[in-house]
């Protein structure tokens, strides 16, 4: 039986009772599906599972997007996010993942560039490092909802531009390709 522990008083729950990899029945999943509504960020803990069971469960939470070209799984619904070389080093600095990471660490929502951005995203590492490696995550709805109401009046009619380039071509201006940005125009 699924279990939901809220993490903190705003935002995120832990979700307990669920085994993403034997596959989950229709009521589980829309139990999840409004976890994910009310808390915005789930943590499954001790999930062991591989490419297929993740797609599976994603399928459950709605269509799933294919990655773009030019990232590691490009043409498949599960990007590989890995600092390993294809040789089982580690990667240089200047390797091209690297950084997009980097870029990504100057602010950063999935497919917030694309014309219908992705309703979550569904992470799971498969290699732990012992030290740092953590994600973290910001719950603008409580951010928002925590400003003086002039405050939000005046920002409910504007418009932020989201541009796949901009946050990687402070990193390395050479990092996104001029397809790349032909095929990702700001929205």
């Amino acid at each position: 039986m699924m279990k939901t522990i809220p993490l903190t008083p705003l935002f995120a729950a832990r979700i307990e009772g669920v085994d993403v990899a034997r596959g989950i029945d229709g009521a589980t999943m829309a139990g999840l599906r409004d976890a994910l509504d009310r808390f915005a960020v789930l943590v499954l803990p001790g999930q062991v599972i591989d490419d297929p069971a993740q797609i599976a469960f994603s399928q459950g939470f709605g269509e799933l997007e294919m990655t773009r070209p030019g990232a590691l799984g490009a043409g498949s619904a599960v990007i590989v996010l890995s600092n390993i070389g294809p040789g089982g080093e580690i990667a240089a600095p200047s390797d091209k993942q690297l950084l997009n990471n980097k870029a990504n660490r100057h602010w950063h929502h999935d497919s917030s560039f694309k014309p219908i951005p992705a309703r979550a995203s569904l992470l799971s590492a498969r290699e732990i490092p012992s030290a740092g490696g953590n994600t973290e995550f910001a719950f603008m709805r409580g951010a928002f909802a925590a400003l003086e109401a002039a405050e939000q009046t005046r920002l409910r009619c504007m418009v932020a531009l989201h541009d796949f380039g901009w946050s990687r071509g402070r990193v390395d201006p050479t990092l996104v390709t001029e397809a790349e940005k032909t095929q990702h125009p700001a929205v």
